[in-house]
């Protein structure tokens, strides 16, 4: 994609000439007040961000449309202070907004210990991560390039900019959850378009099958404390073991981002460290080629493979 270079001013079109500086601040304040026509005046279209626009207006009570909500109310305190004086096409802004992300990871990784459905409800354990979020400031760059043929801004290579404005929650935005399971085995995928990014699988084994491998109730503890152990040292995968009586409940939640192609093939997601990685939909057709039954929640929203569809 060809790129139109503006340094001091930007070119967005003949209505807006305003320096890069300032329209970063009109950006930011468009986003706080949910005002599309504002922010879109200089940033290229997303259906993220009509998704959080349409919400804020609407006042929306359920689903991901209360996450945007709730995140207008946090972006409220939200404040950036671009370098008015740098000239270079990247522009240094300081933003001081609040780390949803990190209090999500903690969140999410309680709710998938809790069980699938706790795990598949996204929405709630998103809004308790920006009601625990606590404030940060952080240097980000914003890059003042335009496209050549809306000569707007891109969010492609602004992603650092918009995960702090949007409190961290950048990469959970229409991001959907599907849940496949064959009634014994479950498994819960958390995805953005058809990029997999958080998973959660469930399985159970029952006491008379721990029997078979010489376990007995006395010693099904030393079981539990060997399956964790073997996960230990992944990066980017943690599991939980529980015993009720009657059998062991496990879940392996991974982490897409941070766990790399030779874990997940030791973990047996992947059959050759060379494959591209796990897609949404090809991972869907394998469950239910196994007899697996998939469903997907969209929390209300138009996800992104919908709209390309």
């Amino acid at each position: 994609m060809t790129m139109v270079f503006t340094t001091a001013f930007s070119l967005t079109g003949c209505k807006n000439t305003k320096p890069a500086a300032e329209q970063i601040t009109e950006i930011t304040e468009a986003f706080k007040s949910g005002d599309s026509e504002l922010f879109y005046a200089s940033m290229e279209e997303s259906k993220k961000f009509d998704s959080y626009f349409e919400a804020v207006q609407n006042k929306s009570t359920s689903g991901l449309g209360a996450v945007y909500v709730k995140l207008n109310e946090k972006a409220k305190d939200v404040t950036v202070q671009p370098d008015e004086k740098n000239d270079t096409f990247d522009i240094p802004v300081t933003v001081s907004s609040y780390d949803a992300y990190t209090v999500a990871l903690t969140k999410m990784y309680e709710a998938a210990k809790e069980g699938p459905e706790a795990f598949a409800d996204m929405p709630a354990w998103l809004t308790s991560a920006l009601d625990e979020a606590e404030m940060t400031t952080e240097s980000v760059e914003f890059d003042s390039r335009t496209d050549s043929s809306t000569l707007k801004y891109e969010f492609g290579s602004n992603s650092d900019f918009f995960k702090k404005m949007t409190c961290g929650l950048y990469d959970f935005m229409n991001a959907t959850m599907t849940t496949c399971t064959d009634g014994e085995i479950t498994t819960c995928l958390l995805a953005k378009g058809d990029e997999v990014l958080f998973s959660a699988d469930y399985y159970y084994t029952p006491l008379e099958e721990l029997e078979e491998y010489g376990f007995s109730e006395d010693t099904v503890q030393d079981y539990i404390d060997e399956m964790i152990k073997e996960y230990e040292g992944y990066e980017g995968v943690l599991t939980d073991a529980q015993y009720d009586g009657k059998g062991i409940s496990q879940v392996i939640f991974v982490d897409y981002n941070t766990v790399s192609a030779s874990t997940l093939v030791d973990l047996g997601f992947l059959s050759s460290s060379a494959a591209d990685g796990i897609t949404l939909k090809g991972t869907i057709e394998g469950f239910e080629k196994d007899g697996m039954t998939c469903v997907t929640e969209t929390f209300g929203i138009t996800s992104e493979e919908e709209v390309e569809e």
